[in-house]
């Protein structure tokens, strides 16, 4: 014979005392149904012979009794308890009512009166017990009619798994009462909520899971306390490693509470985000991420300040590229990027097209990369903040000020905050707190959701905030304040992580209170980005001229914003000499210096390219109009013509001929300088400098024209597009 060890209880000998575990506590505050009546009757008892001796009224008993049966009625009410339920509670109450009356009249001590409350008290004991087991007997017939046509017994149902009730093949074929009285059985028996009713279903659109309305009994149950046992829920129904419960008050009234239960988790899969470049305004809620059910949740950035935390390899990057995607579609918004940790990596994408001249103009208006730089980008938006509602006085909306193409809003997107300095963060903190009416708000991203690298003040003003996929559950109550119990496992995948979100009404307002649910960002990939700042290019608004002035007015030896890129440009790309030693040739540097000061040279020993052509005519005229047969003779140095002639040959046409070559749609100098040395020696190379210099000959000349910043078109191409 085998024994099962898990399941067979230990041998004990002869009257030994049963293992601690399996004694029976008694807890002597509690006392079983049938003591009800009793305990109530000798109550009222006491409380009709005190209230005989000191001469009470009668009516304060009717009183009473009243406003006991009206209380009781009305909870009953509330609770949506049937029409016997509030009969049953008004022979409760009026029967010791009138049985006290009459004792306090006559003393419940006259035969007649302690003989009618002995017989009412057996009676009603006798009733209370019947009633209890109707209950009893109602609940089981009601609970096997819910499990009608699930192949299951109604004490099967109330335990098993959630994924036997669910069709997971055809989900709108779930019989929904099953559903229903398997998690009202699973919430009273984990969450100890005694009396929890699920009263209604609703399946998800998506077919991917449900959600649950819940009642909430008297006493002070509240929505949290199932929140905080959403883990111990999914664990009883036995949900798959990758599917949770998100718990969140009803946006209806209080008392109620909305259980969502995923069986399919749609966080699991990756969502590529639509290539979709069309216009929108900064006014419209932006896309970024979907939740476990599959429904998209957008973020409304035009009065919010945003914070994101994420560890490395968390997706927190992709974010902010997606983030910069969304606003840059925005024509009445510019983005300014304070990006010192990381770099410039987040911004350099999005200027790259327009430094290359691929782009009308950058989608980032300022890319701060130094702290220095960061530092002039606050206090030029707090300049912003404190002048424009001064000069658009009479344009305000309810004391805020309109943003439009004319007058963009300003989003500060901050990354790597923990690396700033304490004077840029403070900074950044003032902005957070006083930059709403004039339309400057901002996302600020950190690494951890800490107080050392994501400042408080910044959080507890952030009405939109996202906690990247992290480890440490305590990184989330940081950034959630009052999350209560969340499991990190639930939002494991790259570019996942947890949102604090609000539900909304028809008209997009805020409805309800805010609550804590896993999403996961939409994935834009690397190759996304520089077709996407090549589109999105043409929408990106320029800062009106007001806060433009009121931006250069925070130095006074520069122009903080006019002159940002002059600054930031070089920090951001390599220019000029700027080439990196590659390993084997030390010598490299040194030669790219070497050609640039002999271009330099030749540059200034030259003149302009009008100065050029003046001595290249004069000398030919002076060849032309001399007179051969006279013993005179033009001295004409042969090197001389050579040198003049090659250096508005050589340089010159080549940096012309790429021009022309790139058509109407123009070039940039940093393709230009490409093109050029591809096909020279290492030796003739020419520099970025003598690039810029030809280009700048060639427009003075009328030879090129610079329709925007960074594009260079042919007059030629430029005159036929005309």
């Amino acid at each position: 014979m085998t024994v099962d060890t898990q399941t067979a209880p230990p041998a004990t000998k002869a009257g030994a005392r049963p293992p601690k575990s399996r004694r029976t506590n008694v807890n002597w505050n509690s006392h079983p149904p049938a003591w009800t009546v009793p305990n109530v009757a000798a109550a009222v008892f006491t409380a009709a012979w005190i209230g005989h001796k000191l001469a009470i009224s009668p009516m304060l008993a009717l009183t009473a009794g009243a406003l006991g049966f009206l209380g009781a009625a009305t909870a009953a009410m509330i609770d949506s308890r049937s029409g016997a339920v509030i009969a049953w509670r008004a022979v409760c109450w009026s029967v010791p009512t009138v049985w006290a009356c009459a004792a306090l009249v006559w003393s419940p001590w006259h035969p007649s009166v302690a003989v009618a409350g002995i017989v009412l008290a057996l009676a009603l004991g006798v009733l209370a017990g019947a009633v209890r087991k109707a209950r009893k007997v109602a609940a089981r017939i009601a609970l096997q009619k819910a499990a009608d046509g699930t192949g299951m017994e109604g004490g099967q149902l109330a335990v098993a798994p959630a994924d036997e009730v669910w069709d997971a093949e055809n989900p709108s074929k779930t019989k929904v009462e099953a559903l229903a009285a398997n998690w009202t059985a699973r919430i009273r028996r984990v969450c100890r909520i005694k009396g929890a009713q699920v009263v209604a279903v609703a399946m998800w659109d998506q077919d991917t899971g449900y959600t649950l309305k819940v009642q909430l009994p008297l006493g002070g149950a509240s929505w949290k306390d199932i929140r905080d046992h959403a883990e111990p829920l999914a664990e009883d129904a036995r949900l798959a490693p990758d599917c949770g419960i998100t718990v969140k008050p009803s946006a209806e009234r209080r008392g109620l509470a909305e259980v969502q239960v995923s069986h399919v988790n749609k966080m699991s899969e990756t969502h590529t985000v639509e290539a979709d470049y069309s216009p929108q305004s900064i006014y419209q809620p932006i896309r970024l991420f979907t939740l476990p059910d599959g429904a998209i949740f957008r973020v409304a950035l035009k009065w919010a300040w945003m914070s994101i935390s994420g560890q490395t390899g968390s997706g927190k990057s992709s974010l902010l590229h997606l983030l910069t995607l969304q606003l840059g579609r925005c024509t009445d918004t510019i983005i300014w990027h304070i990006d010192v940790g990381g770099g410039g990596g987040i911004s350099r994408p999005w200027i790259a097209p327009w430094h290359e001249g691929r782009a009308a103009r950058p989608v980032v208006d300022w890319a701060a990369t130094t702290d220095a730089e960061a530092d002039l980008l606050c206090r030029a938006a707090i300049a912003i903040i404190e002048g424009r509602k001064k000069h658009y006085a009479g344009q305000l909306d309810n004391g805020k000020v309109v943003c439009s193409p004319e007058v963009p809003h300003i989003v500060i997107v901050s990354d790597e905050t923990a690396t700033l300095p304490e004077r840029v963060k403070g900074l950044l903190v003032r902005i957070s707190q006083t930059g709403r009416a004039a339309g400057v708000r901002g996302a600020t991203s950190a690494l951890r959701a800490t107080a050392g690298d994501l400042p408080r003040d910044i959080k507890q003003h952030s009405r939109v905030k996202v906690a990247m996929r992290v480890d440490d559950p305590d990184e989330i109550r940081y950034m959630f304040d009052g999350a209560g119990k969340v499991d990190p496992e639930l939002a494991p995948w790259e570019g996942s992580g947890w949102v604090e979100r609000q539900d909304e009404d028809a008209d997009g307002k805020p409805v309800g209170k805010k609550h804590l649910t896993p999403a996961k960002a939409d994935f834009m990939p690397d190759s996304m980005i520089d077709e996407a700042a090549v589109a999105i290019a043409g929408l990106r608004p320029e800062l009106d001229a007001a806060s433009a002035a009121l931006a250069n007015s925070v130095t006074a030896s520069r122009r903080a914003y006019t002159d940002r890129w002059e600054r930031t440009i070089p920090e951001l790309f390599v220019t000029d000499n700027e080439e990196i030693e590659e390993p084997g040739d030390p010598d490299r540097a040194r030669r790219i210096a070497e050609a640039e000061a002999r271009q330099q040279e030749e540059y200034e020993s030259m003149g302009s390219v009008e100065e050029g052509m003046e001595k290249l005519s004069a000398l030919k005229d002076k060849i032309l109009n001399t007179d051969y047969s006279q013993e005179s003779r033009v001295e004409v140095d042969p090197e001389a013509v050579a040198e003049l002639t090659g250096a508005l040959t050589d340089s010159l046409s080549a940096v012309l001929a790429v021009v022309d070559q790139a058509g109407s749609g123009g070039i940039g100098p940093a393709e230009i300088l490409r093109r050029v040395n591809a096909g020279r020696a290492e030796a003739d190379h020419i520099t970025i400098k003598t690039v810029q210099r030809k280009l700048g000959e060639l427009v003075e000349g009328g030879m090129v024209t610079n329709p925007k910043r960074g594009v260079y078109v042919s007059a030629m191409h430029q005159e036929g597009q005309q």
